[in-house]
């Protein structure tokens, strides 16, 4: 992409299912996409109600360096920058990269993400920020990720990513990731609020079959657990016990607790600071992390205002 674009019309998704999907790469050397409108309900209904983004179905292909504003709708698979990852292949490892949204991301169905629906084995999501609200009628609804499935061969990743936006939906509903299954979440941060019906809400993982690592949730969790639901499968977690109505993890009883030290509720003075006083493990340092005195730690090499969530 060489210039940033202003969509004035119903956007068409770039691969619209499984017989006509994106294979390539795209790089939008930091450019922006305004005005995004996709309607599921809109103009173009020669395509199925699903698969809604700017990429919509996608194989084995990398997206980076693109930010989105806009809204988006439609009945499942909808996120702001790919609905759909298909099954990859080992030597060829599907990425979003350093890619952005502000906006809104809705559906009445399941696999909605503000930045990727549905991530199928082979993928990362890296160095990515959300901010605005994503909203799911069902399962599987994150901040960054509907669900993410890896296998034991080919663990998928999000890694260094950031979420602001408000996310709600039924089960499975995650600030960062609604539900991971057989990979990782590292060095990200969620400062949205989370609302589910379900255990299985979190405000980092909401149905957690893989791992949570060093990461960090601001935003109020309704119910299910501040860090993850389902299993106790993190390890140096914080979250601000200020803002939690509930504790760490969760599990199928909706019983929380703070799970012996690997997701832990901290008090805000903690947290911020150069040098907070209550993140633990080795990992909380300037390389993974940029610390300022009065707001809390993202992820490094982030600092645009979506990042910066003050603490007070």
């Amino acid at each position: 992409q060489t210039s940033n674009t202003n969509i004035k019309d119903d956007f068409l998704p770039v691969g619209t299912g499984s017989t006509n999907p994106f294979k390539g790469n795209f790089d939008g050397d930091n450019h922006t996409i305004s005005n995004l409108k996709i309607n599921g309900n809109g103009t173009n209904n020669n395509v199925p109600n699903s698969y809604k983004a700017v990429f919509g179905y996608v194989l084995g292909s990398t997206i980076k360096n693109l930010n989105v504003k806009g809204n988006i709708s439609c009945a499942s698979y909808a996120a702001g920058i790919w609905a759909f990852m298909g099954a990859a292949e080992s030597s060829n490892y599907a990425q979003i990269i350093n890619c952005s949204f502000i906006g809104e991301v809705e559906s009445t169905g399941s696999y909605v993400g503000g930045i990727c629906g549905y991530a199928n084995n082979y993928t990362n999501i890296i160095d990515c920020e959300v901010s605005g609200r994503v909203a799911g009628g069902s399962t599987n609804i994150g901040g960054i990720a509907g669900y993410s499935g890896g296998t034991d061969d080919a663990r998928n990743y999000i890694e260094n990513c950031i979420n602001v936006a408000n996310v709600g939906g039924s089960s499975s509903v995650g600030g960062i990731c609604g539900q991971i299954s057989k990979g990782d979440i590292m060095y990200s941060t969620n400062g949205g609020n989370v609302s589910g019906t379900s255990y299985s809400t979190a405000g980092i993982v909401g149905y957690n079959s893989g791992f949570a690592l060093y990461c960090l949730n601001t935003g109020n969790v309704n119910t299910g657990a501040a860090i993850s639901g389902g299993n106790n499968y993190c390890s140096y977690c914080y979250y601000d016990k200020t803002k939690s109505s509930v504790l760490g993890v969760s599990n199928s009883s909706n019983v929380s607790n703070d799970n012996d030290g690997s997701a832990i509720g901290l008090a805000p003075q903690q947290i911020v600071g150069n040098t907070p006083t209550g993140l633990t493990g080795t990992n909380w340092n300037n390389t993974y992390w940029t610390f300022d005195d009065d707001r809390y730690p993202v992820p490094a090499g982030h600092t645009s205002d979506i990042a910066m969530v003050s603490a007070i």
